[in-house]
């Protein structure tokens, strides 16, 4: 997972801001809903842009540098 400390933080920014929107105006589920629909969809993005390596292709690399 090449971003997941970014989104992390991302997040856990965003649940702070609605900590915050909640401590003011009250609990609105909507709001925790879109987070959560958020952080599910960066970390969805994230897996998806993911290389796969396996051992062959490992193995592919090192013998083509020689």
């Amino acid at each position: 997972m090449k971003f997941k400390f970014s989104i992390i933080g991302i997040v856990a920014l965003l649940f702070a801001l609605f900590v915050m929107d909640t401590w003011n105006n009250g609990f609105d589920f909507w709001k925790l809903l879109g987070i959560i629909v958020l952080a599910v969809f960066l970390f969805w993005v994230d897996h998806k842009l993911e290389r796969p390596v396996s051992r062959d292709s490992i193995k592919q690399n090192i013998y083509k540098r020689k």
